[in-house]
C-alpha cells in the first residue's frame, strides 16, 4: 500500500483510521464495480450483455469506462464482473451472455486453461482475450483448440478499435 509521507509521521491510532477508512472505500468500490451495470431504458438501442473476467480493479474500471464511452447509436453494453473463474462459470450458469471479455491470469485458473472452461461452459459465446500477458504461442493455442479470434492487450486498448473488436466477434458468432 502506499502510504503519502504525511502519513507515516501520524500516530499509530491516526494510521489505523486512515486504513480502516481507505478499506472501507476500496469495499465500496468493489461493490458498485461487481454489481451488474443496468443497461440503457431505451428499447430501440440493442443490449450486448459482456461478462468481464478480471481480477484487477483498475482494469475492471478501465473497461466499463470505455464500454460506457462510445458503444454506438444503437449500441447499449450491459457488464458483469467476474473476479475468479468459479464466479465466471456461476455467472454463466445463471444469465445469458453476448460475449466474454476474458484475462488469462486469475486467482484460479490461468493460461489455455482459463480458455479452455469458459468454452466448454459456452460453446456458442465469443470470447475475446484481454491480457497483459503477451504469448503469440498461447494466442495460437486459443484459436486452434476453442476458436478464439481476438486477442486485446491490455494497455493498448484504443476505444474505437475495442469497440469494432466487440461487434466483429458477435457478428462472427451469429454467422456460425
Amino acid at each position: 500500500m502506499l502510504m503519502h509521507t504525511s502519513e507515516a509521521n501520524l500516530p499509530r491510532a491516526k494510521k489505523a483510521s486512515t486504513l480502516r477508512q481507505m478499506v472501507s472505500h476500496y469495499k465500496q468500490l468493489e461493490k458498485i464495480f461487481n454489481e451488474p451495470q443496468n443497461a440503457a431504458k431505451d428499447t430501440s438501442k440493442q443490449v450486448i450483455r459482456v461478462l468481464h473476467l478480471e481480477d484487477g480493479m483498475p482494469e475492471r474500471f478501465f473497461v466499463r469506462e470505455l464500454l460506457r464511452r462510445k458503444p454506438g447509436r444503437n449500441t447499449v453494453f450491459e457488464v458483469t464482473h467476474a473476479t475468479r473463474m468459479f464466479d465466471a462459470l456461476t455467472a454463466l450458469e445463471h444469465h445469458p451472455f453476448d460475449l466474454i471479455l476474458a484475462d488469462l491470469q486469475l486467482p484460479d485458473t490461468a493460461g489455455l486453461e482459463t480458455v479452455m472452461a469458459l468454452r466448454a461452459a459456452v460453446p456458442e459465446v465469443p470470447i475475446i482475450l484481454h491480457s497483459g500477458v503477451m504469448d503469440p504461442d498461447l494466442f495460437k493455442d486459443a484459436a486452434k483448440l476453442c476458436g478464439i479470434r481476438h486477442y486485446i492487450m491490455k494497455g493498448m486498448e484504443d476505444p474505437e478499435t475495442f469497440h469494432i473488436l466487440l461487434r466483429d466477434a458477435i457478428r462472427a458468432s451469429e454467422r456460425k
